[in-house]
């Protein structure tokens, strides 16, 4: 996602912020043509595989046969018979996306008007192209800043390529003439350019002669559908229905290969060995019955209905929940760290608060919507919106803060995003391959080092024999390039514990990160035998751990205590929910004020420090833990069921869930959540375009999309950042 705005176009209006627009992909094809005023670019438009429908509503006579049969033999079906025997058959005999159309279009007490017409010997339907605009702005960029813009065209009673009735193939049953034109007429668009232009698949723009030497950056094309408002959801949900039924349309999970290689196979794969798969996916259920399910949560996005995605392969999947633990997990040790102790006082507590479910709710380094995959394309699903004409009355506080913050530090992100590996222009392409080859998606290494705080420093430095004197001309030097840093955040003047830290020279400290098995012990072992004989891993022992056990890090084994980046981070961030849950009953019950929880930095000195610390405060008791210290009740039944600690008992179910899920899926989830609290800046400009969809989906009544369409009206202009088919 580009930070910076795009040029405005001209012809291309903007619906309401209320009203989201959905852009698909495109292909692109360019040439330079000299016309007849000038320099010209000549832009080919093809539709992308998304687009291209095969499927055919209607059954010949033998789908209705075998469809009729199946539910004669699931019906003669006795105990202990084989429940896959019939899907079988009919998946054999026509793929297990065309079987699964005649299975539900053929089950016995189907409504009449339900059902589908059987075709005659005519043939199924010859493929289209669904979901294309009725027009294309398409702008060329030029170096330096100019754009050039132009707008198709399609000529009075010419074929409509967005029409159903219009096939991107011959028809194999239509009459053929040897003799005749070799070219089918639904497909001499796509090698005459003139008759790609009267369709309205391509564009002639028109270029000045200094553009030529200039040079041209890139090519947007911009889809206009001239359709009514409330039918763009409805489109979407027949194309869903259709990639389904013929090449197949699935959610991708997250770290999925999308190409074959010698050590592991694309999520795409025909095979289906004994119709196991396809007989779960298509039969057994509803795969997106959980609300939290990646095909729920996909549905939500799109603004279209879920029961769409019942039998979509992988929609049970629970990726952007899995996401969401995560950051639930690392907020306390990362950022809420960060926010209420390293930059304390300069944010209240409800600011923290709220920046902490800014972030659970809508910042994903992977993404807030699951991928898709149409047949063999992968395609990824990212809400955008514009951050230089962000006008939002209705966004929360955060949202503005983030903004601001962003807009902030953006040249630098830009510059250091500029430095990625990329094949272009002026550089060695072989070089350059090898560059990008060598990336992967999130970091793959973490380092640490000490961070002295400045009493401590202060006082470790005059023990070492510094007079305050000298003390005094060297403390402003080291607060100079924190005081830069503020500054560059509209911070100036400002004196966070961070701007008086010490930070020592080198990274020293080197961090795994899940290290193979959360047991750390066998490497192929998910769990470890603990010394009670329960299976656990070290993720659930920190969830179910007594207070003093995790604090003095009495880990029952079996070998020592794990050292990895997962655990440190987990255990730290346990050890401050207890805290923070803690500090809040004290708070609740008039004896504590938050300040307690604000982290003190030498402690028990005397007339400098006389008071206590939040660590000390839990062996308080209260008249609701019955006698018991915080650091006992607060890990009992009994603080479950308190609904004045949900957070607590929420952090901790959402690291017994954590603790199921492979360590591969862990790693990537940790490493990929550390980036977004600090390099993945992109992440948080689009939980803002996150957290404007949700705020669409919420005003929409329940079970009406807002996916849609607008003609074109003179308004605001609308940003061409994104090449794709609005619908």
């Amino acid at each position: 996602m580009s930070l910076d705005a795009a040029p405005r176009s001209p012809r291309i209006t903007a619906a309401p912020s209320t009203a989201p627009i959905l852009l698909l992909p495109v292909r692109l094809e360019t040439r330079f043509a000299q016309g007849e005023a000038g320099p010209e670019l000549w832009v080919r438009l093809y539709p992308d595989q998304i687009h291209v429908n095969r499927f055919d509503p209607s059954l010949d006579r033998k789908e209705m046969e075998h469809g009729s049969t199946y539910w004669t033999e699931v019906g003669k079906l006795q105990p202990g018979d084989d429940p896959i025997g019939p899907w079988r058959v009919l998946v054999a005999a026509h793929g297990a996306p065309r079987a699964a159309y005649i299975r539900l279009l053929t089950q016995p007490g189907l409504e009449s008007s339900a059902r589908a017409t059987v075709r005659g010997e005519t043939g199924p339907k010859p493929p289209t192209a669904s979901l294309l605009p009725s027009s294309w702005e398409v702008s060329a960029h030029i170096r330096g800043g100019a754009v050039r813009t132009a707008t198709t065209t399609q000529a009075a009673g010419g074929p409509a390529l967005a029409s159903s009735e219009q096939g991107l193939f011959p028809d194999p049953a239509a009459p053929h003439d040897p003799k005749g034109d070799p070219l089918d007429s639904a497909i001499r668009w796509m090698v005459d350019f003139q008759e790609a232009e009267r369709i309205g698949m391509a564009v002639r723009v028109g270029l000045q002669p200094a553009d030529l030497r200039d040079g041209i950056e890139r090519v947007i094309a911009v889809g206009i559908s001239a359709s009514e408002p409330g039918q763009g959801a409805p489109a979407l949900e027949q194309l869903i229905d259709a990639q389904h039924y013929t090449q197949g349309f699935a959610i991708v999970g997250q770290g999925s290969p999308t190409k074959n290689t010698p050590d592991s196979a694309s999520t795409y794969a025909r095979r289906d060995p004994g119709a196991l798969r396809s007989f779960r996916v298509e039969v057994q259920g509803n795969l997106a019955a959980d609300p939290r399910s990646d095909g729920q949560v996909l549905a939500r996005g799109l603004g279209v209905g879920a029961d769409h995605f019942q039998a979509i392969d992988q929609a049970d999947g629970r990726g952007q929940e899995n996401a969401r633990l995560m950051a639930v997990a690392l907020w306390p040790s990362t950022l809420g760290y960060f926010l209420s102790q390293m930059m304390a006082d300069l944010l209240t507590d409800s600011e923290v608060d709220a920046a902490r479910q800014f972030f659970v709710d809508h910042v994903r380094a992977r993404g807030r919507l699951p991928a898709i995959s149409v047949g063999a394309v992968p395609y990824g699903v990212l809400p955008v919106t514009s951050l230089s004409r962000w006008r939002q009355p209705a966004a929360a506080a955060v949202e503005g803060t983030v903004l601001s913050l962003i807009r902030k530090v953006q040249p630098a992100w830009s510059l250091g995003a500029a430095q990625t590996p990329r094949v272009g222009a002026g550089q060695d392409p072989d070089q350059a391959l090898l560059g990008i080859l060598g990336m992967e998606a999130s970091s793959m290494d973490f380092q640490g080092r000490t961070v002295l705080g400045d009493e401590f420093l202060w006082n470790w430095l005059d023990f070492l024999g510094f007079n305050f004197g000298d003390l005094s001309g060297w403390w402003q030097p080291h607060t100079q390039a924190s005081d830069r840093a503020l500054a560059q955040l509209g911070l100036a003047g400002r004196d966070p514990v961070i701007r008086r830290a010490g930070f020592m020279d080198g990274f020293e400290i080197r961090l795994d990160t899940v290290a193979a098995t959360l047991s750390e012990t066998e490497r192929l072992s998910r769990d470890a035998t603990l010394p009670d004989g329960t299976a656990g891993n070290y993720l659930q022992w920190i969830a179910r751990a007594a207070v003093d056990d995790l604090a003095q890090e009495r880990w029952p084994g079996p070998g020592p205590a794990p050292t990895t980046l997962l655990y440190k981070t987990a255990r730290a961030s346990m050890l401050l929910e207890y805290v923070r849950a803690g500090v809040g009953l004290l708070v609740d019950a008039g004896v504590a004020s938050s300040g307690l929880f604000k982290e003190t930095i030498l402690v028990g000195l005397g007339r400098l420090h006389p008071g206590g610390t939040a660590w000390a405060a839990l062996d308080r008791s209260l008249p609701l833990t019955g006698g018991q210290t915080l650091k006992a009740y607060l890990p009992s039944a009994q603080a479950a069921a308190n609904p004045q600690l949900e957070d607590l008992s929420a952090f901790k179910a959402g690291l017994d869930a954590l603790a199921g899920l492979a360590t591969a899926e862990l790693d990537r989830l940790l490493t990929e959540t550390l980036d977004a609290c600090g390099t993945r800046l992109d992440a948080w400009a689009s939980g803002l375009a996150n957290a404007l969809l949700d705020r669409t989906r919420e005003r929409s009544a329940p079970g009406t999309a807002r996916v849609t369409s607008r003609r074109p009206r003179p308004s605001r202009p609308l940003s061409q950042r994104f090449s794709g088919a609005a619908i």
